[in-house]
């Protein structure tokens, strides 16, 4: 977290080696793969605690990225606070967009959040606007991906971050 020192302990290697990597732009199932062939288990539990932690700490960032690579939205915590869930939705969930969500330009991209939450969301691509605003009324996400032509998946974890960053 900027400005705010954060200890971890003595981390075992795997996950020291597992942090360089998200540092260094590796993707978190990849870096949870390295953890488990390296350290078992109990480091893999490890990892997903740390993980946590600097999530709720606002020291970690999650981007969604579309099926070809690129970033879709990324998801960023702006004050310390309890653990958050970023689990996908259930692709027959039907939701609706919080009445405190705001939608606003800032340098280039729109960025969703909300004056009750500690996290926002950074829209790198438009078609998510598009899932943002077939939220004024409950929308599940099988229809949403139909509409918007992104895969139920992608909406589904897209979805997810903004439960997870109290928008829905």
């Amino acid at each position: 977290a900027r400005g705010h020192a954060l200890a971890l302990g003595v981390l075992p290697p795997a996950l020291r080696v597992a942090l360089a990597g998200r540092r260094d732009g590796r993707e978190a199932e990849e870096a949870a793969g390295e953890v488990m062939a390296a350290g078992g288990l109990t480091d893999l539990a490890r990892w997903s605690y740390l993980v946590d932690v600097l999530l709720a700490a606002g020291a970690l960032r999650c981007t969604l990225l579309a099926e070809h690579g690129g970033p879709l939205a990324t998801f960023s915590v702006s004050a310390p606070g309890p653990s958050l869930s970023l689990e996908p939705l259930r692709a027959d969930e039907a939701v609706t967009l919080s009445r405190f969500a705001s939608l606003r330009p800032l340098d280039g991209v729109l960025v969703l959040g909300s004056p009750l939450g500690r996290c926002r969301i950074t829209l790198h691509d438009v078609r998510l606007a598009a899932v943002v605003a077939t939220l004024a009324q409950p929308s599940a996400a099988a229809p949403i991906a139909t509409a918007t032509g992104l895969a139920n998946a992608v909406v589904a974890a897209f979805l997810g971050l903004l439960r997870g960053a109290a928008l829905l």
